[in-house]
């Protein structure tokens, strides 16, 4: 009996040590992947087909990241230059997404086929709202940097040739 006690005081230490260890290395996991995205506030949330998005796997990228809804009239206004600047500097490795901060995706889903938007579309939310401090009003965009940093943000409606300056300024840095 005291030789099956021990057995199984042995096993359950080791089993115990075996967890903690994955637990541990779960949490360097997690501690190494917020040191390699910078500090653009990360998240995950819904595209228009249900899956989910997480802005990180965009790492490598400049991002154009831009809060909006379609009944904001300068939200409506940008889109067409943020339809053209995706398809003119995709292959250069510039990505845009729109948080929509409507309350039906089919709203959003409609909105986007009938006006061509050919960028990544999530629904957003009052969390990440508070994560990126929109609250002074929308459209409110973000210029993130290849690896995850905030360079800069713009609020209001917000011209082509003023996003333009800082993203050519991005993509060239590190060719």
């Amino acid at each position: 009996m005291a030789k099956n006690g021990k057995t199984f005081s042995v096993i359950l230490i080791m089993c115990v040590s075996v967890l903690s260890l994955c637990m541990l290395a779960g949490c360097a996991e997690k501690a190494k992947k917020a040191v390699e995205w910078g500090d653009s506030p990360d998240f995950t949330l819904k595209q228009l087909d249900g899956t989910n998005f997480t802005l990180s796997s965009l790492k490598g990228k400049v991002i154009l990241l831009d809060f909006w809804a379609t009944w904001c009239g300068y939200c409506v206004d940008e889109i067409p230059d943020l339809i053209a600047m995706r398809k003119d500097l995709a292959d250069k490795g510039f990505e845009v997404v729109g948080v929509s901060l409507d309350k039906r995706a089919e709203t959003v889903k409609k909105f986007a086929e009938k006006n061509g938007i050919n960028y990544i579309l999530v629904m957003g939310d009052n969390k990440i709202g508070d994560k990126y401090n929109i609250s002074r009003g929308i459209p409110t965009t973000f210029i993130i940097d290849k690896d995850g940093n905030s360079v800069k943000s713009f609020l209001g409606l917000t011209g082509r040739k003023e996003f333009e300056q800082v993203i050519l300024e991005l993509l060239e840095k590190g060719k």
